[in-house]
């Protein structure tokens, strides 16, 4: 390409803030006029906009929402010593640190294939910087220049990244893991107190929740010395079960989430434990879900008064069928009786019912309603209020 006027891009970018056009728009009208990728990236990793220069910017979009640890590192490989160059594959990069008030408030990158350009595209990152640093100087918080840029990306890898960031952070964050979530207010928590429980840890602050992976425990001594150090900090939180594989981060994210959903837990300041909360946390997210669609439990009240008053087994008949997938031949064996029997028992069921017991979503609305009452029974001690 030709030679960039740099004068231009900076007419451009103060016309587009004059006409008050957001941030995307004013890097798209400068993606426009230089024909490179322009992408702003928040100091917690997050890209704010990227605006794509190549044939098919328009079908490519906005792909990723997140620069993760691995896109850092891969960049920082390329990097041309002394310099804000970088050398990518098949193309090169400008990226300049986003400052304000001596504050780090991200980073401005513009990624380019004509070399002999690179001057050019640098200028415009430090008009493109400006641009953006003023465009944020009302905010309100700044980050804590105590934790490095890099460090962010790896905890935001760790509680909201997919398994294929987690796998390449499985190379330096070695295993066996224990996650924990504090409930609380947020300056209430700290990496630096965390790290006072257990040294190999990261932490994430997320909507008033701090998340915590504490790793590299050896045995099971150490995971009773960094379980009583949770202990010992008083304050209400949800901690998993130990596990081996930092894959596993996502799901633990989510259970733990359910886990901190329980009203009871929310009343008092207690460690709750994965496996001693199993089926509390099971049946409380659950039977919230079932009762905001609507389900009741009269069909299976209907089954349970039936076998109370004649002395049938409908009830566990018809949990049976379901648990061997609608099978009569398979549910028969399981309950020791003769399939004639058994195809009796689905016929009265029905008749009580009055609704089509093989019905894909209503056959698995009941299973998870009789499923539901039965842990209600065994947290109720076998009783019913």
């Amino acid at each position: 390409m030709g030679k960039i006027d740099v004068n231009a891009c900076y007419k451009i970018a103060f016309d587009a803030l004059a006409k008050n056009l957001n941030l995307d728009q004013v890097v798209e009208k400068i993606r426009d006029d230089i024909h490179a990728s322009i992408m702003v990236v928040e100091y917690t990793g997050k890209i704010v906009c990227y605006a794509s220069g190549g044939y098919q910017r328009k079908a490519v979009g906005i792909k990723k929402s997140w620069i993760t640890t691995a896109m850092y590192d891969h960049a920082m490989r390329g990097r041309i010593p002394d310099t804000d160059y970088y050398e990518l594959p098949g193309c090169m990069a400008v990226i300049k640190k986003i400052e304000n008030k001596e504050c780090h408030l991200g980073y401005c990158i513009i990624i380019f294939n004509d070399k002999y350009a690179k001057e050019d595209y640098s200028e415009i990152t430090d008009m493109l910087r400006n641009v953006v640093a003023n465009y944020w100087m009302n905010r309100e918080v700044y980050p804590d220049e105590s934790v490095s840029f890099r460090k962010r990306l790896v905890n935001h890898d760790i509680f909201c990244g997919a398994k294929s960031e987690l796998c390449y952070l499985a190379r330096e964050i070695k295993g066996n893991y224990i996650m924990a979530c504090f409930s609380g207010k947020q300056n209430k928590y700290s990496l630096p107190m965390t790290q006072e429980i257990w040294e190999r840890s990261y932490g994430r602050m997320d909507n008033k929740l701090f998340w915590v992976l504490f790793y590299d425990i050896r045995d099971k001594k150490d995971e009773e010395i960094l379980l009583n150090k949770i202990k010992e900090t008083k304050e209400a939180c949800c901690v998993s079960s130990i596990f081996r594989e930092i894959e596993q981060c996502e799901k633990k994210v989510k259970w733990l989430h359910r886990m901190n959903e329980i009203k009871e837990y929310n009343k008092v300041e207690e460690i709750m434990l994965e496996g001693e909360w199993y089926a509390h946390t099971i049946y409380t997210y659950a039977w919230t879900l079932l009762k905001n669609k609507g389900l009741r439990d009269y069909s299976v009240e209907i089954l349970k008064k039936e076998d109370e008053e004649k002395n049938t087994d409908l009830y566990e008949t018809l949990k049976m069928y379901y648990l061997c997938g609608n099978n009569i031949a398979e549910t028969a064996s399981r309950m020791y009786v003769h399939r004639n029997t058994l195809v009796y028992r689905l016929r009265k069921i029905r008749e009580l019912i009055g609704s089509d017991i093989d019905d894909m979503e209503q056959s698995g609305e009941l299973l998870a309603l009789m499923m539901m009452n039965d842990l209600e029974r065994i947290m109720d001690g076998g009783t019913r209020e």
